[in-house]
């Protein structure tokens, strides 16, 4: 057994030297006994088992004690993007499923699915690090692979020197967030009422609503341009930057890379404002082209048609309808809210007109 350096990624996420058990095993996940070795062996090493969580019925409850659990189980908050933090809100206020969390972590940390799992432990600062597992360990493998992590390096895992917090003559140390909730009179009236009124239309108990207060008080203008949108169905201003085949949108801090082909026939359609047939897409192969040569850089003569003829072929449109599934997969990912995303989506009958609804005076292209 021989431990791998780990992905900072979910660093945010759990406390430093902590440990984690990624698997789709929902048995494994769910079975106590099999667990216990291994929480025995992280008690013994002085640490803590932190996933699977472990997350009492009353967390999801409209009570105090739920607030405090999740100001206590979410120390990193703060570090995520705003649009990622109401995300999680709404995940949690939904309930917690292991094998699903699990898989998210998995593929958050770029880790193959083939496995059947992965020994996390998270260091802080570049000091984590990940045991794989290709099938199914027994549950004292578990545990020895504990006490070998500790044997081979250690049981003090030096964090990587950090200015946030350096005591005078002393080490460097990371300070844990604190937290309390927002002073809601610094906001607007109108402000504090709209992220109420989310609260209400959105089903948020007020344990999950601490995370949404928290999202405010982290990016105000940012949480509160997303929430109008939500509630509103209102779409932002979008800027299409060809240079790098980005769509930005103003006020949330997001942008959107695409492939420079779906990112040329996104600004097809932003310029065709009325929208076109697919079976008439071949009239408007010159402007694709013209778009496709802003969006990439081509060495050879010929290239860029070669590359782009595919979409406009009378006898296959698969090509073209794919290209137009990546625009779409990619921006209600990244909004992370379909209602919000269906302003910026090519979208029609089947069969009929597909165009993009989207205001243009709340667009532009550079």
């Amino acid at each position: 057994m021989e431990f791998q350096s780990l992905s900072n990624r979910l660093n945010y996420f759990f406390p430093s030297n902590s440990w984690g058990l990624l698997t789709a095993d929902t048995q494994a996940l769910n079975n106590p006994s099999f667990l216990q070795p291994l929480k025995t062996a992280c008690k013994h090493w002085n640490t803590t088992l932190e996933f699977p969580l472990e997350m009492p019925p009353q967390a999801f409850d409209d009570s105090s004690e739920a607030l405090n659990y999740w100001q206590q189980k979410l120390p990193g908050i703060r570090l995520l993007h705003q649009r990622k933090q109401i995300i999680l809100a709404r995940h949690l206020f939904q309930g917690y499923v292991p094998k699903q969390a699990s898989e998210l972590f998995r593929k958050k940390l770029r880790l193959a699915p083939e496995n059947w799992g992965y020994l996390l432990f998270f260091g802080g600062l570049q000091r984590s690090f990940c045991l794989e597992f290709p099938q199914k360990p027994n549950p004292h493998d578990l545990a020895q692979a504990i006490a070998q992590f500790y044997t081979q390096y250690g049981t003090i895992i030096h964090r990587a020197p950090s200015s946030l917090n350096t005591p005078e003559g002393g080490e460097n140390t990371i300070s844990e967030p604190s937290f309390s909730l927002p002073d809601t009179e610094s906001l607007h009236p109108s402000d504090t009422e709209l992220v109420q009124r989310f609260e209400r239309e959105m089903g948020i108990s007020p344990s999950v609503a601490a995370i949404l207060w928290m999202a405010v008080q982290n990016n105000r203008e940012g949480i509160l341009s997303q929430i109008r949108g939500s509630l509103n169905q209102e779409p932002v201003h979008i800027t299409l930057n060809p240079a790098n085949c980005s769509l930005e949108f103003h006020g949330m801090n997001l942008q959107i890379k695409l492939p420079p082909l779906p990112f040329a026939l996104y600004c097809l359609y932003m310029e065709k404002e009325s929208g076109f047939y697919n079976k008439d897409r071949f009239s408007h192969y010159d402007r694709a082209l013209y778009w496709y040569k802003r969006a990439r850089a081509f060495n050879e003569a010929g290239e860029a048609e070669r590359l782009l003829q595919p979409c406009f072929n009378p006898a296959d449109d698969k090509p073209f309808r794919d290209a137009i599934r990546t625009l779409k997969r990619r921006i209600i990912e990244s909004l992370g809210d379909e209602n919000l995303a269906k302003h910026y989506l090519i979208s029609g009958k089947n069969g009929g007109i597909k165009r993009i609804s989207i205001d243009r005076d709340w667009m532009q292209i550079l």
